[in-house]
C-alpha cells in the first residue's frame, strides 16, 4: 500500500488535485481525516517534548514505558486503524490518497509513521489565496482563515515554505502548481501519475481533466 499526502495552503487547488487522483482505478481516498493536525501530531510532539526532558525528570509519561520503537509503531497501528475504512471503500486499491492541506506543517511527523509517504504539495499565487481565504474567513472558514491581507500572506508563506521543505526529508516529494493545472490539467495529472508510478495513458488523464471540468465550472478549491 502507497500512502500519499496532498499538501498545501488551504485554497490552494488540494482538493482540485485529490479528486483527479480519485477517478484512478488505484486510488482510494476520503474527506479530509486531520488524522495528524489534529490527532497523532499532537501526540507525537508531546512524545518529543518529554524526550528532550533529562533522564532523571523521564520516570513518568509514556517515555518511561516505551521505546521510541514501540511508540511509533503504536501509532502506525493507530494510523492503519483510522485508515482501514477508507480502504474497505474500494479493496482493489494500492494507493491511499489523504488530502488534509494542514498536513504540509507536519511532514517531518508523519515520516516518523510512514517512512515511504508521497507527498504532492500544491502551490498557488499568493494573490489569489489571499482572496480566498478572505472570502473564507468572512463565511464558512471564520474560524481558522485569516481575513486581514498581511495574515493570509503570511499564512500562506508558512505553509509554502514548509511544503518545499519537504523535499529535504524526502525524495518522493513533487509539487503541482495550481496554474499548469488551469493551463493543462491532463499534462499535469499524467505527470503527478508518473510520479506515484500510477501507470496512466493520456487518454484517461484527458477523459479525467474533461469529466472534472464539466463536473464542477467554478473555480477548484
Amino acid at each position: 500500500l502507497r500512502h500519499v499526502f496532498v499538501v498545501g495552503c488551504p485554497r490552494s487547488g488540494t482538493t482540485w488535485t485529490q479528486l483527479l487522483l480519485a477517478r484512478h482505478e488505484r486510488v482510494v481516498t476520503s474527506q479530509e481525516t486531520h488524522l495528524f493536525s489534529a490527532y497523532l501530531g499532537h501526540v507525537i510532539g508531546k512524545w518529543d517534548q518529554a524526550s528532550r526532558l533529562p533522564e532523571d525528570r523521564r520516570k513518568v509519561g509514556l517515555t518511561a514505558v516505551l521505546e521510541p520503537p514501540d511508540f511509533f509503531a503504536a501509532c502506525r497501528a493507530f494510523a492503519d486503524r483510522a485508515f482501514a475504512p477508507i480502504l474497505a471503500s474500494r479493496p482493489t486499491a494500492d494507493v491511499l490518497v489523504e488530502k488534509t492541506p494542514g498536513h504540509v506543517l507536519l511532514a517531518e511527523r508523519i515520516l516518523r509513521v510512514y517512512p515511504d509517504a508521497f507527498f504532492v504539495h500544491v502551490i498557488r499565487d499568493p494573490r489569489a489565496v489571499v482572496c480566498s481565504l478572505r472570502s473564507a474567513g468572512r463565511s464558512w472558514g471564520r474560524h481558522w482563515a485569516p481575513t486581514n491581507v498581511v495574515d493570509g500572506a503570511r499564512y500562506w508563506r508558512k505553509r509554502v515554505e514548509a511544503g518545499r521543505g519537504i523535499a529535504g526529508l524526502t525524495p518522493r516529494y513533487h509539487e503541482v502548481r495550481y496554474h499548469d493545472l488551469s493551463r493543462d490539467a491532463a499534462g499535469e495529472l499524467a505527470r503527478l501519475c508518473d510520479f506515484l508510478e500510477l501507470g496512466a495513458g493520456p487518454e484517461f488523464c484527458r477523459e479525467a481533466a474533461e469529466a472534472w471540468t464539466a463536473r464542477t465550472p467554478e473555480k477548484p478549491r
